[in-house]
């Protein structure tokens, strides 16, 4: 190539470098449109999203990839939510553990932490008035997966010295990744780039790059990559599963299952034939064939509600997380289970 040629691939190659990067500035400099449709969303949807606003979570490493900020205290349409130095929701906890306590680790997702419920009325407050001289810690961390939770419990709950552990699984744990979360923008959202991670919360910062991830988010949501019902990632999660029952049973520490069904409506539940009915069936049957205490709190419920609406948070706009009534059944579920356990 001649020296003219050089020059003008040098310019092409630096014309293509520098416009995405004066096409973000300019984005910058007028105004990022996500931040708008952000606050939009903060204002209309569920309380999650003012507690990521104030918040609730912060950044950890690659694996864990976020957890509740230590000290969090914040108060969302007259619930009060407090995050001890632990990074748990609750009280703080005294360690080493008392002598005499029967201590409980609940591990979960949002159900378990108890997103738009008071403290008390969360399943973990209401599962420890149930088991007499016990205390229930709550691990539960809002958009983990199976894997996170697993990671939790071996960095933060077992050092607890549990007695008893709770993995509380709902039907969306069958995530491959976990959720990235951007400090910036206070929004958890799906970033399979193959990009280090430690860059991703600076990255998104940019909407030339959140557009980017989207797109292949997109992507990936219609070839199943983020479908948590189904066949696709069950043997994955079954595998994660059993880890957290192996790990239990390593340190002599007993392991229930209670498993949650996707909630979306009464009629879906009813339904045998429904993959949110052969989902949940599938998560039954491992726990049978592996022998493991299991609390269907599917097949509990509907003994004793005739509308798993009721359990709803609100209807309008629709959030399927439990209301105090619903927590307060699934500990009712959940104590039988535990009590003879913890007797031991």
């Amino acid at each position: 190539m001649s020296g003219r040629g050089w020059k003008r691939a040098a310019l092409a190659a630096a014309a293509t470098l520098l416009t995405p990067l004066l096409v973000e500035g300019a984005i910058q400099l007028v105004g990022d449109p996500r931040y708008e449709r952000i606050e939009a969303q903060i204002d209309e949807l569920s309380a999650y999203w003012q507690l990521a606003k104030r918040g609730l979570l912060t950044l950890d490493d690659r694996e864990l990839r976020y957890r509740l900020a230590p000290g969090f205290r914040a108060e969302v349409a007259g619930v009060e939510y407090r995050v001890n130095s632990l990074g748990l929701r609750g009280p703080e906890v005294v360690q080493p553990k008392p002598a005499g306590t029967k201590r409980v680790v609940l591990v979960g997702d949002s159900y378990a932490f108890g997103l738009g419920v008071a403290e008390a009325e969360g399943i973990a407050a209401q599962l420890q008035a149930l088991l007499p001289g016990s205390e229930v810690v709550n691990l539960g961390v809002p958009g983990y997966q199976t894997r996170q939770e697993h990671l939790l419990l071996q960095r933060v709950g077992f050092p607890l010295e549990p007695d008893l552990v709770v993995l509380l699984y709902f039907a969306n744990d069958k995530e491959r990744n976990g959720l990235t979360w951007a400090p910036a923008l206070h929004v958890l959202y799906h970033d399979d780039l193959p990009v280090p991670y430690a860059w991703k919360p600076f990255l998104a910062r940019s909407f030339l790059y959140a557009m980017v991830a989207k797109l292949d988010a997109a992507r990936r949501y219609e070839r199943g990559d983020f479908d948590a019902r189904g066949a696709t990632h069950w043997p994955m999660t079954a595998e994660r599963i059993e880890a957290v029952a192996a790990d239990c049973a390593a340190r002599g520490v007993p392991f229930v299952l209670a498993a949650i069904p996707e909630m979306s409506s009464t009629t879906e539940l009813l339904d045998p034939s429904h993959e949110v009915f052969t989902d949940h069936a599938a998560v039954l049957e491992l726990a049978a064939r592996r022998g493991w205490p299991c609390v269907d709190l599917r097949a509990g419920m509907l003994g004793k509600v005739k509308a798993f609406e009721k359990l709803f948070l609100s209807l309008d706009p629709i959030d399927t997380h439990y209301n105090a009534r619903g927590c307060r059944l699934a500990a009712e579920l959940i104590a039988p289970a535990a009590a003879p356990l913890l007797a031991r």
